[in-house]
């Protein structure tokens, strides 16, 4: 096996001088990797060599929807792990991870985490591999594990990895490992460690494809980063989640490479800067916006988008002490049952909307929306308030950036939820959002939301419908 791979590997150095000497380097949720089926009408057709020197200008030319990415929240389990990019072409794969040293503890070793076969039941749940608590959807059968940082000297040095096949029990977590590639025969290229203007630290990579075993078209990866074979990174990662008192890791998707992006899907950072947002083409959002004379002025804009793995909002309302905005309930009617008039049959049936037949809602303080899910208990369309939890707060479900004051005066927020955490979900959906007073003495936002009913018998609240959304 070792004599065939030098060959591999001797056949592929004159492969890159002739493409210019290039090599390539550098994740709601995990990316995919491709693979080597000429019938595939996804697969690029001219593969982007990068570089591992350090200069990560040549990331640019991968196209947008083969490149996965995924950045870290900063309140994030372990602080150090920052980003991580992944790109696959037919002879490297290519990898960026960046981190943020800790003095007490910097980075040393890594450890890359590949599910290759890609074997899930009908489900969506991995059936094979380690099964490693820091990702919803692990189930690793490779690791690669070596040195980024030589051990005596603090220097940093090639990746030099051991490649081990996962031996224990199907998604027991058993660290059980037997060795199918050594060390010493150059699979990986890495470059120096770059210090960027963000103080964070980077380093890109490129790896050998035709010496990864049983790796492919489409693959999930996940790092995670070491200090004295203790756990100090994973990319990528959640929020942490408050569980019995105790902190653990928000565990998200790993990455999936080697799989474009759906067209038209949305990928938002959640990270308080929403010029992603105003990028979506209108084909991509749907948005309710607070008419002038709205009965409850409370909420101003409502935005909404979605990808494979997550549903987004974004929620502008009135900051006002007056108004006093203090609560977020989201509803959706995911069962979309109706009669053949267009009436809901099912669901909640309130007051807020002419067509509500709302089964799910989220609910919970708008800062820092942390969320706990109910699912509707009552009578068909009674209007009762009965609920059943179903997804419990700091479950990892929910990602919401920072609230931000805007030019107007306004606050806005943005939030991911995981569309596997929202039960029954489908690729069509209604909802709205009511926004309560702090104190829960009352609403004070709808949306969508018509002006308000004038009429000689005083003002009145005039029911909108829910937006419509259909899922990328």
């Amino acid at each position: 096996m070792k004599k065939n791979l030098f060959d591999k590997l001797f056949l592929l150095a004159g492969v890159t001088m002739l493409a210019s000497a290039c090599i390539i380097d550098d994740p709601v949720a995990g990316p995919v990797i491709g693979g080597d089926d000429p019938d595939d009408p996804d697969e690029p057709s001219v593969e982007v060599f990068i570089t591992p020197d350090g200069d990560f200008s040549d990331w640019n030319a991968i196209p947008e929807d083969e490149l996965t990415v995924s950045e870290v929240p900063a309140d994030a389990f372990y602080p150090t792990g920052r980003k991580v990019m992944a790109y696959a072409g037919d002879t490297f794969i290519n990898l960026y991870v960046e981190f943020k040293d800790q003095p007490a503890m910097p980075v040393q070793i890594m450890h890359l985490y590949i599910d290759s076969d890609l074997a899930f039941d009908g489900e969506g749940n991995p059936t094979t591999g380690m099964g490693n608590p820091a990702w919803t959807n692990d189930g690793s059968d490779l690791l690669f594990e070596g040195y980024v940082v030589d051990e005596e000297s603090g220097e940093a040095c090639e990746y030099d990895p051991t490649i081990f096949t996962f031996s224990g029990t199907p998604l027991s977590g058993d660290w059980e490992w037997t060795e199918t590639v050594s060390p010493g025969l150059g699979v990986c290229k890495k470059s120096p460690h770059t210090v960027l203007p963000n103080g964070n630290t980077a380093f890109e990579m490129t790896i050998v494809r035709s010496a990864v075993p049983n790796l492919g078209r489409k693959f999930r990866l996940g790092v995670g980063l070491q200090y004295d074979w203790n756990d100090i990174a994973y990319l990528p990662a959640g929020s942490a989640v408050d569980k019995s008192g105790t902190l653990e890791h928000g565990p998200v998707q790993n990455l999936l490479v080697g799989e474009k992006k759906t067209v038209g899907a949305a990928d938002i950072a959640l990270d308080g800067d929403f010029a992603d947002w105003e990028a979506l083409g209108e084909s991509d959002v749907n948005v309710a916006e607070m008419p002038a004379d709205a009965f409850y002025p409370g909420g101003k804009v409502l935005k909404v988008a979605s990808n494979a793995d997550y549903l987004y909002l974004y929620v502008e309302y009135d900051a006002s002490p007056e108004v006093g905005v203090g609560i977020l309930d989201l509803f959706l009617d995911t069962d979309m049952a109706f009669d053949g008039d267009g009436n809901a049959t099912t669901g909640t049936g309130n007051w807020a909307w002419t067509n509500n037949g709302c089964d799910l809602m989220f609910q919970g303080a708008i800062e820092g929306w942390n969320p706990e899910g109910f699912m509707y208990s009552g009578t068909p369309m009674g209007n009762e308030w009965e609920w059943t939890s179903v997804v419990a707060p700091s479950s990892g479900a929910v990602t919401t950036s920072a609230t931000v004051t805007l030019a107007n005066g306004h606050k806005a927020v943005e939030i991911g939820i995981l569309r596997s955490a929202i039960p029954n979900l489908d690729k069509k959906t209604k909802l709205g959002i009511i926004l309560e007073k702090s104190d829960w003495s009352g609403e004070c936002g709808v949306l969508p939301a018509l002006p308000t009913k004038h009429s000689d018998a005083g003002d009145e609240f005039d029911p909108a419908g829910l937006m419509s959304v259909t899922l990328f």
